[in-house]
């Protein structure tokens, strides 16, 4: 599919997953969930669903991921389906205007790219970067890369929009 075309092509583990179709199997009710879902991933999905009015198990449709070893860490990319734009950008917007005291991660915007950066890394080591190149697929990039100039990268490499900027 187009997504292959945004992943690392050397990729340590290449991985497509219909997140909305396994969530109806007996496999995810037995196998993944109970492993997965531990207390602690609940409260913090509950947490995001108050903040943001977005359940990420629901919108979420589908992935692809592109993950590889590299020197500077585990590094990849993640493509995914179904989450609304302009919902999450405002998600984005309202935690970067509001963080709690017991934030464990930094929110920065540039343009359409959101940095998510966990407070106890350097100032240019961020985790994860992401932008939207539909009104409903996301491109994510994991590790040493996660940065707006990262982003920009897998997404301009592929797309080539011909003004520079992003859908």
């Amino acid at each position: 599919t187009a997504d292959l075309a945004l992943l690392p092509i050397d990729s340590d583990l290449v991985l497509g997953v219909n997140i909305a179709q396994i969530q109806t199997s007996p496999m995810w009710k037995d196998f993944i969930a109970p492993r997965v879902m531990t207390d602690e991933v609940k409260a913090k999905l509950d947490e995001f669903k108050q903040k943001c009015n977005i359940d990420p198990l629901a919108v979420v449709k589908s992935a692809s991921v592109g993950l590889k070893d590299a020197a500077a860490g585990k590094e990849g990319v993640v493509v995914v389906h179904g989450p609304d734009k302009a919902k999450v950008m405002a998600c984005a917007e309202t935690m970067k205007a509001t963080p709690t005291s017991d934030a464990k991660v930094e929110v920065t915007q540039d343009g359409d790219v959101i940095v998510l950066r966990p407070k106890s890394a350097g100032p240019d080591t961020p985790s994860v970067a992401f932008t939207f190149t539909s009104a409903d697929t996301a491109v994510i990039v994991v590790g040493p890369k996660a940065t707006v100039a990262g982003v920009k990268a897998v997404a301009y490499e592929t797309i080539q929009l011909k003004d520079g900027s992003l859908p």
